[in-house]
């Protein structure tokens, strides 16, 4: 995958035409793509250069709204959503990171709202 391409910290902005490859490569890979695929997001999310967290999680977005119920179940997952939290709760993240998050689960609630087997990522938004 390409996810480290795509999150790289020598892009200038965000590659969409990467971004969507890679949501379409995930959405047909099944449960073992979106596994490994969120899982290389998850690894990308507490780097030091805000920049490649932002981009991580600008694919995050991607996915959620580009993908099927395999890859959505990895990313509200509660090992993929702790990373969240923890990144957003750890006090040297870059305020930009932080407003992404929360942003982030919020868009997550809603599209997951159906869903009561995607309801990890609400049961956090209301703690924080």
């Amino acid at each position: 995958m390409t996810i480290d391409a795509a999150t790289s910290e020598n892009v200038v902005g965000e590659d969409w035409s990467t971004i969507l490859d890679i949501c379409d490569m995930v959405d047909v890979a099944g449960t073992t793509g979106a596994r490994e695929c969120v899982l290389a997001i998850a690894k990308r999310l507490p780097h030091r250069n805000p920049n490649v967290v932002l981009r991580a999680l600008s694919l995050t977005e991607a996915l959620v709204k580009n993908t099927g119920r395999d890859v959505q179940r990895e990313i509200a997952s509660r090992p993929f959503t702790e990373v969240l939290v923890k990144v957003l709760q750890a006090p040297d993240t870059n305020g930009r990171v932080k407003q992404k998050i929360v942003s982030l689960i919020a868009h997550c609630t809603d599209a997951y709202a159906s869903d009561p087997l995607l309801g990890y990522m609400r049961d956090v938004r209301d703690r924080l």
